[in-house]
């Protein structure tokens, strides 16, 4: 059992020499990477079986966001892969070699592009049914078990030639596919909690109030005073998936920001700090100057419940995340591209358009993989999050309702935004336990009107321009992605500035738009999709 993350190389391999009987099981392998060889965050070298006459078994693994050789197998290597998930792999899983023996059975494949890469030089059975699955009682001593399948590519090849050797082995049993996903979820690199770090109170919290992330209980009391409301009281299910742990992390990692952010915004309006000026009930000489005081007043009553609300928000991710023995995510250091009112409550519009966006993604993931007690919890913060938005966006003397179906988002790109907008290069204490991809960043140096018109763009991709074709893609409202083209203008010190057009016309294209720069020109499905293609981003628009 392990778990393996940002690895530099391959996250298993066995060598060259002979190990002869080899167990890899209930092992997280994570591939999310900043610097990959296929360009795209995917790791490529994930497990290398390339021994010498081994023996070796995969069981109970989740092989999660790689791109190739997850795993390669050859050198005369035997291996039974049973029970395994394999989830988002942008390339391929299987590279079987010369001399590879290769048995699956009961593994789930979803959103793999290529189960195995071709040619196929080794010897492959993939238990492809229930007929020719009898043939493994004889020398596995029991019926194969069918993989199953979602989204994912072909996966059927029936060589029985090898199977004798595994006759009179000890060889492991098999449930069938449909038990796999929560099974993994629950044991693949999971850890005795007793072992796991304890916490540090006190260790760069300095930015966050109240005791934040770790309040006493008299600070608790206060802080739900100031919300207007508790944490939730209903018990926490026993059990959660791997993507439920993920969306649990960004969601702590991205309060811990935005606490900040509220708490310095409430500070400075309260002490009148310059730029945050409003004027209060005793510098009225008039009509207008008693409204300007209520308005201090309403503005100083909202932040206070805001900064509450974000505060319990947190406070319960992190919470959960313990209750599921999962470290919780420790506040950075931050700072804020703002010096006054106004331009504080347009950059809080922005991220929380983005915040409403991607939990929307948030409640997909968690239905997806059967945790379905946190989506109605998650339905009542999105209700939250829209209120403040709301309010943000009235007082830029806009609309409340911003558009009839919400701009969606993606994790990785929330991810993106707040790490590489707002947080201080290697102030974050455990950032690298969250398994979601860290864009390089895209500006949008003419942010576009309510028309059609060329934007000019800037970003920095991890390889040379002259090594991959680019476009932008354009995530807006709950329709396809629109993908144009780039014309580059100069890419000196491999810093591109662009030029791309903002088809805003034909598609009506208000409120927020995620821009991405991507390697492929799609047609992309959804904003996963583009985010697998992702070179850069996001980009923030906002129209209306």
């Amino acid at each position: 059992m392990t778990k393996t993350a940002r690895i530099g190389r391959q996250h298993i391999v066995l060598g060259t020499q002979a190990d002869n009987r080899i167990t890899i099981s209930n092992s997280y392998i994570n591939g999310v990477s900043d610097y990959s060889a296929t360009c795209d965050g995917y790791h490529y070298w994930g497990i290398y079986l390339t021994g010498s006459s081994d023996m070796v078994t995969m069981k109970g693994n989740y092989i999660y966001h790689t791109s190739g050789r997850s795993p390669k197998v050859q050198g005369n290597t035997l291996l039974h892969a049973v029970n395994n998930y394999w989830y988002d792999n942008s390339g391929h899983a299987f590279e079987i070699g010369s001399g590879a023996y290769v048995v699956a059975e009961g593994n789930v494949f979803q959103n793999v592009k290529v189960i195995a890469e071709s040619p196929i030089s080794g010897k492959l059975f993939t238990s492809p049914d229930a007929s020719t699955n009898k043939v493994c009682s004889s020398y596995l001593g029991h019926t194969c078990q069918v993989n199953g399948f979602g989204s994912s590519g072909t996966f059927s090849k029936a060589d029985t030639d090898f199977l004798s050797n595994f006759k009179g082995k000890n060889v492991a049993s098999a449930s069938a596919y449909n038990t796999v996903v929560s099974s993994v979820n629950a044991n693949a690199g999971q850890v005795n909690p007793t072992l796991a770090a304890p916490h540090r109170p006190g260790h760069n919290e300095s930015q966050l109030p109240d005791g934040m992330p770790f309040p006493s209980p008299d600070q608790l009391r206060e802080i739900e005073r100031r919300a207007h409301g508790t944490l939730p009281n209903t018990p926490l299910p026993n059990n959660i998936s791997w993507l439920g742990i993920v969306n649990l992390q960004w969601v702590a990692f991205n309060e811990n920001f935005e606490m900040s952010f509220f708490n310095s915004l409430l500070h400075n309006v309260t002490n009148n700090v310059p730029g945050y000026e409003i004027p209060d009930e005793e510098d009225g000489k008039n009509e207008e100057d008693a409204e300007d005081a209520e308005d201090r007043d309403m503005v100083i009553r909202s932040l206070t419940a805001i900064l509450a609300q974000e505060e319990l928000h947190g406070l319960g991710a992190n919470m959960a995340l313990q209750h599921f023995n999962v470290s919780p995510i420790l506040p950075c250091r931050y700072h804020y591209p703002v010096s006054d009112f106004n331009s504080a409550i347009v950059l809080a519009a922005n991220f929380t358009d983005i915040v409403l966006g991607t939990l929307q993604d948030v409640v997909e993931r968690f239905a997806v993989a059967g945790d379905v007690n946190f989506t109605r919890l998650f339905g009542s913060v999105i209700g939250n999050e829209g209120e403040q938005e709301g309010w943000f966006r009235v007082l830029q003397d806009k609309n409340p309702s911003e558009l009839p179906f919400l701009t969606t988002s993606v994790l990785d790109f929330a991810f993106s935004l707040v790490y590489n907008a707002f947080v201080v290069e290697g102030s974050c204490p455990n950032v690298d336990e969250i398994p979601l991809q860290r864009f390089p960043p895209l500006a949008i140096l003419t942010p576009p009107a309510n028309r059609t018109q060329i934007i000019q763009v800037s970003f920095r991709p991890h390889r040379r321009m002259e090594e991959q074709h680019l476009w932008m893609t354009y995530i807006n409202q709950q329709n396809l992605p629109i993908v144009e083209s780039i014309n580059v203008i100069s890419t000196e010190n491999r810093a591109v500035v662009a030029d791309v057009l903002f088809p805003y016309e034909q598609f009506l294209m208000n409120g927020l738009t995620i821009a991405a720069v991507t390697n492929s020109s799609g047609p992309f499905r959804n904003a996963d999709d583009v985010a697998r293609h992702t070179v850069a981003g996001p980009g923030v628009i906002i129209v209306n």
